[in-house]
């Protein structure tokens, strides 16, 4: 019987030398330098002897480069001088079509002309050098040559979708090292949703109550929106664990969780509007505060997190039917049917990644530590799927591995080494109820504390105390941080404000002389707690006790959004001071005091004003600052005093 042409290719004489040394283990981080320019790519893609690799490659660019033009309103200029680097797109399980690679990524462009572009690079998410970012996408089993293949899923109801998840969880399970995930299944939440595909009502089970102490279960992480939610009340939790609730009635990223849950082959799921009561009633309230301080264990025991990454509301179904972006049937010159899938991106996205800034799901409080505790997940997004665990990141749809951005930020080694970064990120979220701001961080909190044997302050690390008191707020023309009308935490907690942070006080003033190390000693910190036996929630009361080098202000001289300005003794310039929010101050003119300046370590410190209608010697604070040459050289002579900080 003839072979048939795909059976008799050979790659090897098809491919120039260039393509024919492309080395294995390629990834997003390390590339591989090609043709040295784009003509010279051109060259090897035409001609009688062209390479089948470069054909594609060179199709790829000159049709990317045009969507950039006519469908993105840019206008970059295609330089036959810029050079040519690829980058490996591997399939975890190493079963790639050409050698273990699903897709190889190009990327061409001169750093010197390319400043105003925004492509957003895999590890550092910063500008890079190459405008012209493109991949070549193939239909596996459509072949153009038989070097390049995905398996894009288009509907992720179907059995292939559903299929492609098992799979990654079956892979993960058995072949991937995940030393913090217990060993047999995990000991379920107090109440977990009942998915038995055979009864017509969904249920709650209760621990205790016909529930095992152990099973696999999935968690889902979505958004609640401004759609009335199904909740459980202590009113009809009765009906919800005996009775059950119609599946059609529940809203619809909820009805999508039990479908993946149910083709997972795993019978219980957990949802935080169905799974802890809801309410202000007491029973309620207590409920709500021993549930929500085990989010690590809750999310950190899950089989599978399911993740609504484009949900906006949870009315939002998030199983998806969905179209490729390009998809043109192309046959190459050896008579192959195939079909080249493109993609053009807008700045700031490259084929493959979710744009964090398009969804309301990763700019919410909660997701934050839902993702980040939990070991596996499948993320959802209107583009297409994606696989996270321990081992590999992220793994989109089609097989390849992607980064979702901010979150590989946040992987195990950061939780448990760079708590600052966490609380970074974290203050640039939101959040509907604004007593959460602890409890919502609580879990990876607690996370972060545990592995490293630290307490834990109210947001802060006792034992980094010094350090983690110099957050700063940041302002802008958008941007108003601010304290709530209702007290949360106490003044020097990150948790007292609602805005972004950050803790560059000390790379500020990096490498400056003098001031000494503040002698800034903490004697006690006292807190108190609305549940008394979870340190990690929401606080009550609380203060510093301290003893440290402060000295009087006469004036802060306010600039830029009112919040920043240079702090005087008279006519004599301190420092630079930071408000934490700002005031109803007029702009560059005098506020005068009383202010004091508290210097925590170094040449940075604490910018105190006496708390009002309190003893002699309590303060509150209201910013933080940086000393003058003229500031540090005078701090020997500072007042040592003991104060207590609210």
């Amino acid at each position: 019987m003839p072979q048939s042409s795909l059976e008799s290719f050979q790659p090897d004489l098809l491919l120039c030398r260039l393509c024919d040394a492309v080395p294995t283990g390629l990834d997003l981080d390390n590339g591989y330098d090609h043709y040295e320019s784009l003509a010279e790519l051109q060259k090897s893609a035409s001609g009688d002897k062209y390479c089948r690799l470069c054909q594609m490659m060179w199709e790829s660019i000159v049709q990317v480069h045009q969507k950039q033009r006519f469908h993105l309103g840019t206008h970059p200029i295609l330089s036959e001088t810029w050079p040519v680097r690829l980058y490996g797109l591997p399939n975890p399980a190493g079963e790639g079509a050409w050698r273990g690679y699903d897709a190889l990524e190009l990327r061409s462009g001169d750093r010197a002309k390319c400043e105003d572009r925004t492509w957003v690079t895999a590890k550092t998410k910063a500008r890079t050098e190459y405008p012209v970012v493109s991949r070549l996408y193939l239909h596996k089993g459509d072949w153009v040559c038989p070097l390049l293949y995905t398996t894009v899923c288009l509907d992720d109801k179907s059995p292939t979708g559903f299929g492609i998840a098992t799979r990654w969880l079956e892979s993960c399970t058995n072949h991937h090292m995940h030393p913090d995930i217990k060993p047999g299944f995990p000991d379920l939440p107090t109440r977990v949703i009942d998915v038995d595909p055979t009864s017509p009502m969904i249920k709650l089970a209760v621990k205790g109550q016909r529930l095992h102490e152990r099973a696999p279960y999935t968690a889902l992480s979505y958004c609640w929106g401004k759609s009335k939610a199904t909740i459980t009340t202590p009113d009809n939790l009765h009906r919800h664990t005996h009775v059950g609730m119609d599946y059609q009635s529940l809203p619809r990223a909820i009805q999508d969780a039990i479908t993946v849950t149910r083709n997972l082959s795993i019978r219980y799921l957990w949802v935080d509007a169905l799974c802890i009561l809801q309410g202000s009633v007491p029973d309620a309230v207590r409920d709500w505060l021993t549930e929500s301080s085990k989010m690590s264990q809750i999310y950190g025991d899950a089989t599978l997190a399911i993740i609504a990454a484009d949900s906006q509301d949870c009315q939002d179904e998030f199983l998806l039917s969905r179209q490729l972006v390009v998809s043109e049937a192309r046959q190459s010159r050896d008579g192959i049917p195939g079909r080249n899938v493109l993609s053009a991106y807008r700045a700031g996205m490259v084929p493959g990644y979710v744009n964090r800034k398009a969804n309301t799901w990763s700019t919410r409080a909660w997701t934050l530590q839902e993702v980040a505790l939990s070991h596996r997940a499948l993320i959802y997004t209107n583009e297409q799927v994606y696989w996270k665990c321990g081992a590999h990141g992220l793994v989109s749809s089609d097989g390849h591995l992607s980064v979702l951005p901010r979150i590989d930020a946040l992987q195990e080694a950061h939780l448990r080494n760079d708590w600052t970064r966490v609380v970074i990120e974290y203050s640039r979220r939101f959040m509907t109820n604004p007593a959460d701001k602890l409890p919502a961080l609580s879990g990876l909190a607690r996370l972060h504390c545990d592995a490293n044997g630290l307490a834990y302050a109210a947001g802060l690390c006792r034992e980094n105390i010094k350090t983690e008191l110099l957050w700063r707020t940041e302002h802008s023309e958008k941007l108003s941080p601010k304290r709530p009308s209702v007290w949360r935490a106490p003044s020097w907690s990150w948790a007292s404000i609602d805005g972004p942070i950050d803790y560059d006080m000390s790379d500020m003033h990096a490498g400056t002389q003098g001031g000494g190390d503040g002698d800034m000693q903490v004697n006690q910190i006292h807190l108190e707690y609305l549940n008394s036996h979870d340190s990690y929630g929401r606080v009550t009361s609380g203060w510093l006790s301290l003893r440290g080098r402060l000295r009087s202000a006469t004036s802060l001289v306010l600039d830029q959004y009112h919040s920043a300005g240079d702090v005087y003794d008279g006519k004599k310039m301190l420092g630079r001071a930071y408000a934490d929010e700002k005031r109803q101050w007029p702009e560059f003119e005098e506020v005068e005091g009383p202010l004091w300046l508290l210097l925590v370590t170094g040449a940075t410190g604490l910018l105190l004003e006496p708390h009002a209608g309190a003893p002699a010697q309590e303060f509150k604070r209201i910013g933080a600052f940086f000393l003058s040459r003229f500031g540090r050289n005078e701090v020997p002579t500072w007042d040592v005093m003991d104060i207590k900080l609210l």
